[in-house]
């Protein structure tokens, strides 16, 4: 006759013969709830041999904890609420730090103002995605790319008091999807990525020059 405790399972083992019989008790007051609203006690076994995957998963419980802790830190200042569908693309103005520029999945654009924490104006820009978005040197005008391959070019304080849509000041219209866009910092030109490179002026519809090295897009 042998007695062994392991926690709050009890295991004997009995000999009879040429045979071994387990049995296994447990006292019903650990598993009983003190109260009806009291949550079930489980108890888990610890052997590292069941629970392969333990590391990777407190790994990965560290990370969202660290992750979760940065957002809702000190530095996080303030959020601007007002897209219907996710941002997908941001942009300055060289000559301004209190202003910022977003595009959404849903192929709206905003602009905020960032002391005031409150949306400028905004406009329906592409169908689909707003793949980017940029500003020209003196930060006058923004250009935005999208799924529709479409690139436009809005004013970046339009006249909002009469209450109608905001309308872009051109637009042009490409061969394919754009994925990307960026104005040079002193010219007045800027370039797009998709199936190619290509480089624009504001004044002509077509690229200036093509960059195809592939069949692969380039974002």
């Amino acid at each position: 006759y042998q007695r062994r405790v392991h926690g709050n399972l009890k295991s004997t083992k009995m000999r009879s013969g040429g045979f071994e019989v387990k049995a296994i008790s447990r006292n019903p007051e650990d598993f009983t709830r003190e109260r009806q609203l009291d949550i079930n006690k489980v108890y888990r076994n610890a052997d590292p041999k069941l629970h392969p995957f333990e590391k990777a998963r407190e790994y990965t419980r560290a990370l969202n904890a660290a992750k979760t802790e940065r957002l809702f830190a000190k530095p996080f200042l303030f959020a601007l609420d007002g897209h219907s569908d996710s941002v997908y693309s941001m942009c300055t103005f060289p000559n301004s730090l209190s202003s910022v520029v977003s595009g959404a999945c849903d192929g709206e654009i905003r602009t905020w103002d960032l002391p005031q924490r409150k949306c400028e104006w905004s406009a329906r820009a592409h169908q689909g995605f707003v793949r980017g978005i940029t500003s020209d040197q003196y930060g006058d005008y923004l250009i935005s790319c999208g799924n529709d391959q479409t690139i436009k070019i809005w004013k970046s304080h339009p006249d909002t008091s009469s209450g109608e849509p905001v309308q872009p000041v051109s637009s042009i219209i490409g061969k394919r999807a754009f994925t990307g866009i960026d104005h040079h910092r002193k010219d007045d030109i800027f370039a797009t990525s998709g199936a190619q490179i290509d480089l624009w002026s504001s004044e002509r519809s077509d690229p200036i020059h093509s960059f195809n090295w592939g069949c692969d897009s380039i974002y």
